[in-house]
């Protein structure tokens, strides 16, 4: 499996809407913007420390999702994708109505996990993704079904992975058209082949 999606499109960071940043006050924006900040920069041990002072700050904030998940995408940069697994789940376990987050964090536990080389525990989490109906229609929801289709190939189930190509292919075909366009092949292919006519 290919981490970090590079067969199957990029991985995009998620980052708040204009509307949620709009609602943080002054010091929450300023707080948070320094983080980013350094996250930017690539100094993700100084990142990791910017994400956690936000988190004790300003812990009511509507933006600790984000701020937990840049944390995670500090770690795997800094090889050390368990304290990364960590992070996500917390996203996972405390905030799953933060659709873009939580998906976004099940995405890269699988890929930590890839990463790490536990490959059932990457394919466990995307398929929890790829089975909720709102997780799989985010940008990286994308990334993780044509992973997880790609290990059903590799395991010879591919009418199963068909069916999350055939997804990916269709609902991805204007906003993540790498993912689109590696899932429609395989589609393709086996139509050609298992149509009768």
């Amino acid at each position: 499996l290919a981490a970090g999606g590079t067969a199957i499109g990029h991985a995009k960071e998620v980052s708040p809407s204009n509307n949620d940043l709009k609602r943080l006050d002054t010091f929450e924006a300023h707080t948070l913007s320094k983080a980013d900040q350094v996250f930017n920069k690539g100094q993700y041990r100084q990142a990791r420390a910017e994400y956690d002072s936000f988190i004790l700050e300003f812990s009511r904030s509507k933006l600790i999702p984000y701020a937990l998940l840049r944390k995670g995408r500090c770690s795997p940069r800094d090889a050390k994708r368990f304290k990364a697994i960590a992070d996500y789940r917390e996203i996972v376990d405390y905030f799953p109505n933060e659709v873009k987050y939580a998906a976004a964090a099940l995405y890269y536990i699988g890929d930590c996990h890839s990463a790490n080389g536990d490959v059932q525990k990457a394919v466990k989490a995307w398929a929890k993704l790829a089975g909720d109906k709102e997780y799989r229609k985010e940008y990286l929801g994308a990334l993780a079904i044509n992973q997880l289709a790609d290990y059903l190939m590799q395991q010879e189930k591919e009418a199963e992975a068909v069916k999350y190509y055939e997804q990916v292919a269709v609902d991805f075909r204007k906003d993540n058209q790498d993912a689109s366009v590696h899932a429609r092949d395989p589609v393709i292919r086996y139509y050609v082949r298992t149509d009768p006519n």
